[in-house]
């Protein structure tokens, strides 16, 4: 079905055997020909604008990695587990927003991010922290890029 998709935007890769994120991640990063690479999962909804702010701030030739924020629907979870991953979550993304403050989160949402092809680095097999991953790669490499934490940038995820 995926195949025989026909849209001059993307390039569909399709992997003749499972081999796990980190495998067709690394397929996807090198066909790539962009400056910026877009990570996104295909169930969250983007808000409208979000993908231009998130690309926009690589008109600074430093930022190396740029990550979504990620707001969570409570419907169709039952009050406790929409309390506690309610306040879980905002918790992580507290933290990130501390680290954006002093230097660079080292985290992302892997649900929705940008990083500078340049810096891209190939994950390792088996690899299941790609969004700690790549983020600490490319800010410890030596050009000094960093990474942002995009208050504004908001997109929503379903029952998961």
């Amino acid at each position: 079905m995926l195949a025989q998709q026909h849209n001059p935007l993307f390039k569909i890769i399709l992997l003749k055997e499972h081999g796990g994120k980190a495998v067709a991640v690394n397929a996807g990063v090198a066909e790539a020909t962009a400056d910026v690479i877009l990570f996104l999962d295909i169930r969250p909804e983007v808000a409208p604008g979000a993908i231009q702010q998130m690309v926009g701030n690589f008109a600074d030739p430093k930022v190396g990695c740029v990550s979504g924020r990620l707001t969570l629907r409570q419907a169709g979870h039952d009050a406790a587990s929409a309390a506690f991953g309610g306040f879980y979550w905002r918790y992580e993304q507290w933290i990130r927003t501390c680290e954006a403050r002093y230097d660079s989160p080292v985290g992302v949402y892997g649900g929705f991010y940008a990083i500078r092809r340049a810096l891209a680095v190939r994950q390792p097999a088996g690899m299941i922290l790609d969004d700690m991953f790549q983020p600490l790669s490319i800010i410890r490499q030596a050009t000094g890029p960093y990474s942002i934490h995009g208050p504004l940038l908001r997109h929503m995820a379903g029952d998961s």
